[in-house]
């Protein structure tokens, strides 16, 4: 017995090290990265250029272009000026972080997510933008290391989603972080405070992402529901408390702007059904037929939850991917059925212009066959915890 202690406390000793070794890595990539790019600039940029990683290039290089995370930032950045209110016209906030940008349109994100950017507020745009871009790469690599995938296969498959062409809007904009919150909710489902605020950043962030709380409502996880929604309010009273006129500002500047999106070619089912010239009614009443019949057949209710969060999505992107990528790996570990349907999701990607690659709809389509034909973990087994990282033991207390 002592010498299966003692090999069992080695293994775990072994894990943790090579896990803060991991972590080591990461943060010197997301450092070194940029720096080295840049410093080689006059070898990168051509290589760059020459692979058609023209944007990709120049947002590394510290351009300041206009981005999606900097569009967020530059709003948050609005919210603790009180000259510029947070959902005044990008051409307006864009200026308070030095970011190019003179659009009309206004922040389409909701008050609750506008105090998750204040901690790069006030730093040089033009320097964190390179390192959000390799952080994000790494965020999907461990989002893929939450859910069990080796080392090995994790970070180059991030490294491959994230210089697609869609894929490298996924860098300038916070999917990824979706992505990670939702990896955590299902990994670490059994700790309220780890569930609870991975909830809250995605329904901070994205409106429909509340949704997802009909699982610990569920499974009567009633610490989690409370965490979450306390945190939600917690960042809207913040929000609130800075500028008062921030929720009329939203339904106003911060609603048109979502108006004039679900105007665009942007690729959900509904607005595929529209361009068709067919009624779009069909999606709406499609993915509440397709929840309830997955629930009828007793499918994993975290994942149908999940998928649901996704369809309900009003406005999508081709790189809206990056947010469903723990749906992707439970998928692809389901068995072949699973790995052929990611397989055709993930083909589209490699597509060039994003008014004709349907990424969204189709990994819509057919993580939406995944629910009925294959076995979705709806909590961690053994198999799905053989390579996450482990947490530290306070974070992890319930």
């Amino acid at each position: 017995m002592a010498l299966v202690g003692t090999s069992s406390q080695k293994k775990s000793a072994s894990s943790f090290r090579s896990h803060w070794i991991e972590a080591g890595a990461v943060l010197a990539a997301i450092v070194l990265v940029p720096i080295a790019f840049q410093t080689l600039s006059r070898f990168t940029y051509p290589f760059a250029f020459l692979l058609g990683f023209n944007d990709f290039a120049g947002n590394l290089g510290g351009s300041a272009g206009t981005t999606d995370v900097g569009w967020e930032v530059a709003a948050s950045r609005a919210l603790l000026d009180p000259g510029v209110s947070a959902y005044a016209p990008l051409s307006e906030v864009a200026a308070l972080i030095n970011m190019a940008g003179d659009s009309w349109q206004a922040n389409s994100h909701p008050p609750t997510a506008l105090p998750l950017g204040i901690p790069l507020a006030f730093a040089p745009y033009s320097w964190w933008l390179p390192c959000w871009m390799i952080a994000m790469i790494c965020t999907m690599a461990i989002t893929m290391r939450i859910m069990g995938t080796p080392i090995w296969a994790a970070y180059p498959t991030a490294l491959v989603l994230g210089l697609t062409s869609q894929g490298q809007n996924v860098l300038t904009g916070t999917y990824p972080v979706m992505g990670i919150a939702l990896a955590l909710a299902w990994r670490y489902q059994g700790r309220s405070n780890i569930a609870g605020i991975a909830y809250a950043v995605i329904a901070a962030s994205r409106g429909v992402g509340i949704v997802l709380l009909l699982y610990p409502l569920a499974r009567r996880r009633w610490r989690t529901v409370i965490i979450t929604l306390t945190t939600v309010a917690v960042l809207a009273f913040i929000a609130i408390l800075i500028e008062p006129t921030v929720v009329s500002g939203f339904l106003d500047a911060g609603r048109a702007s979502i108006t004039f999106n679900l105007e665009l070619p942007i690729l959900t089912p509904s607005a595929l059904l529209i361009d068709a010239g067919l009624p779009s009614w069909a999606a709406w009443l499609a993915v509440p037929a397709i929840t309830v019949a997955a629930l009828m057949r007793r499918r994993s209710l975290f994942w149908v939850t999940a998928w649901l969060s996704f369809a309900i999505s009003p406005v999508a992107w081709p790189h809206s991917f990056a947010m469903a990528l723990p749906l992707a790996v439970v998928i692809w570990r389901s068995g072949g059925l699973g790995v052929a349907l990611m397989i055709l999701s993930a083909a589209p990607l490699l597509g060039n212009t994003s008014h004709v690659v349907i990424v969204w709809p189709v990994f819509l389509g057919l993580s939406a066959i995944a629910l009925f034909l294959c076995r979705l973990d709806d909590e961690p087994t053994s198999a799905s915890q053989s390579h996450p990282p482990p947490m530290p033991s306070r974070m992890l207390s319930p």
